[in-house]
């Protein structure tokens, strides 16, 4: 009888091993291998799972399965559970494939402005959104009633005050066939990027974008060359509608990057002091040295130079000014000739 029982509990135990798939190996002890599920069988089927450094009973005995199959039927892969939810999908090939707006042009990962700033206050919810689409157009402003701002001094009135403060209803748009904004401070020029759903470029962005538009040459006034007191603009001395010098345009196609207004960009540097120019490399101005130990505070970089360049500030691709805090010429006329282009 004793014989018989152990003969039907061997039995009980071969059965349990065949249908799970497992070894079914004489030894009652485990080796610790934690690549495996271990598992001890009583003599009357009950089967009870231990951890890889525990051991079977005396009247157990042992078992051991791969956790990715069955090893003791090979070539028979272990049974596998229904399928996820599927993930989230993931980026485009080309992660930097994109297209700017029409009022832009794309300029490495950045999109900047084709023209020089115009700053328009409205509340026509229509054109707004054109504004921020990038589709606006001149009509489109003019039958919204927008009225265009600083094409007098000082003209932004309570609405955008020189800290930015309330400057909600303003929008730098950039479009061709319009006078350039000027009379604008660093503030106030990024409240109004920042209300098209744009910002102030970086200096290194401006700078990408402005490579190739060519220096002021010696053409009579009126060519298409920049307007500059040196080149195209020569006998100008104003500045001149958004895009409408054919032979000012970067590489990347943005018009006026070098003359007509110097451009705000982002960047904030201690206010310099000094004009040592590029020496032998380039005749443009680089006014961009010493450090103001005042309390006038930083000075914020203007870049391209202007339609009437003074000492130190010819106009280029490579000028560049820190001369002016965030508020730059306060109350002065002069900053007839500071406007700004904005980026996405």
């Amino acid at each position: 009888m004793r014989w018989m029982r152990r003969t039907i509990g061997e039995l009980v135990v071969g059965v349990v091993g065949f249908s799970l798939g497992l070894a079914v190996p004489a030894a009652e002890a485990h080796g610790g291998d934690a690549s495996k599920i271990h598992a001890c069988v009583s003599r009357n089927g009950h089967l009870r799972i231990i951890g890889p450094s525990n051991t079977c009973k005396s009247n157990e005995t042992a078992l051991d399965w791969n956790i990715a199959g069955a090893p003791g039927l090979a070539g028979v892969a272990g049974p596998q559970g229904p399928a996820g939810p599927a993930g989230p999908q993931g980026p485009s090939g080309n992660i930097f494939a994109f297209t700017c707006p029409p009022d832009s042009v794309r300029s490495g990962t950045t999109c900047i402005d084709k023209y020089e700033a115009s700053v328009w206050e409205t509340t026509d919810p229509t054109v707004i959104g054109k504004i921020k689409e990038g589709t606006v157009t001149l009509a489109d402003l003019k039958a919204a009633g927008a009225i265009q701002r600083g094409v007098t001094p000082f003209d932004y009135g309570a609405g955008c005050p020189e800290t930015a403060e309330g400057c909600v209803n303003f929008y730098a748009v950039s479009i061709p066939g319009v006078m350039p904004s000027a009379f604008i401070n660093q503030f106030q020029a990024a409240a109004t990027a920042r209300n098209s759903g744009k910002r102030l470029p970086t200096n290194a962005e401006w700078q990408a974008a402005a490579l190739g538009t060519p220096d002021s040459g010696v053409s009579a006034a009126g060519s298409q060359d920049c307007n500059t007191a040196n080149g195209g603009g020569a006998g100008v001395d104003a500045l001149v509608a958004t895009g409408s010098r054919s032979n000012c345009v970067s590489d990347v196609g943005a018009f006026d990057m070098v003359g007509n207004v110097q451009e705000w960009v982002a960047d904030w540097v201690p206010r310099s002091t000094a004009c040592p120019g590029w020496g032998s490399f380039s005749d443009d101005g680089m006014c961009l040295a010493g450090a103001d130990t005042t309390t006038t505070g930083p000075g914020a970089l203007l870049r391209g130079s202007e339609f009437h360049s003074i000492d130190g500030l010819n106009p280029g691709v490579f000028a560049v000014t820190g001369f002016l805090t965030p508020l730059g010429l306060r109350g002065s006329f002069a900053f007839i000739r500071i406007g700004f282009r904005a980026a996405r």
